[in-house]
């Protein structure tokens, strides 16, 4: 998150003039979003295309985020089959304003590159990508930062990654990781599990039960506070934002104990 009160979420604007022939929407833009749902475009969030799926470091001066993979001339990019694969951008704060934004290194313009999560030291960056090589659909990756560089990226492997699609990761405390999965158990299309970092391994994925999840697609779970977040879901025929409180219900065990006599 940038160094405020506000929530980062992607979203189209109403009324614009240039829209996605796919969707029949505008394009998405990143925005900061306040208590009272007030909106701002974030300035870095300026092409003619899809901007999305923004984090921030802690000290709040570089945000990386998914972006449709552009020429530097602000033209859509396209693979041999004439596709445009989404990529991961990254902008640094200087003062007031943000540099233009430039792909990491480890891209490929051939497949898709998009939803970082970024660990609290700023070391860690997880996404998801079709990039060959997975098991299949969209995986999960993660790559470390050493001496300012990122690594070649490693698949999160086999307990987390299915023949689906895994996707939208995202981290609470660094050792537990939500993403959505179509691959794995499902209440229908896309749900959202977590699973545990237990060492250098994740623990096998549990996925959360309705209403968190539902027949439609769920993704985006972000906590907020400690029992309280935001995640999306279409579950209402269009991708909107939902907010969720967690409870701990108490138990109460009612009856009466005997003692055997001899």
């Amino acid at each position: 998150m940038p160094p405020s009160t506000g929530y980062l979420i992607s979203g189209e604007v109403d009324n614009a003039k240039v829209k996605d022939d796919y969707t029949g929407l505008s394009f998405l833009d990143v925005f900061e979003m306040d208590s009272l749902g007030k909106t701002r475009k974030l300035p870095f969030s300026d092409s003619k295309y899809h901007d999305a799926m923004a984090v921030f470091t802690k000290d709040g001066n570089t945000a990386y985020f998914t972006r449709s993979n552009q020429t530097r001339t602000n033209r859509l990019e396209f693979d041999s089959k004439h596709t445009s694969n989404p990529q991961l951008y990254t902008s640094t704060k200087s003062g007031t304003s943000w540099s233009k934004p430039e792909k990491l290194a480890f891209n490929d313009a051939n497949f898709i590159y998009a939803h970082p999560a970024l660990t609290s030291d700023d070391q860690t960056l997880y996404f998801s990508s079709n990039k060959d090589g997975g098991s299949g659909g969209m995986d999960l990756y993660m790559t470390v930062l050493t001496t300012g560089v990122w690594g070649e990226p490693k698949n999160l492997g086999p307990t987390i990654n299915g023949p689906g699609d895994e996707a939208f990761p995202t981290l609470r405390d660094n050792s537990t990781l939500y993403f959505s999965s179509d691959g794995q158990q499902t209440l229908g299309g896309l749900d959202i599990l977590y699973s545990e970092l237990k060492g250098d391994n994740w623990s096998s994925p549990i996925q959360l039960s309705y209403p968190l999840n539902s027949s439609m697609d769920d993704f985006g779970m972000v906590y907020i506070e400690n029992d309280k977040g935001l995640l999306t879901s279409d579950r209402s025929g269009l991708d909107g934002l939902y907010s969720f409180e967690q409870f701990y219900p108490t138990l109460s065990i009612v009856g009466k104990c005997f003692r055997k006599r001899n």
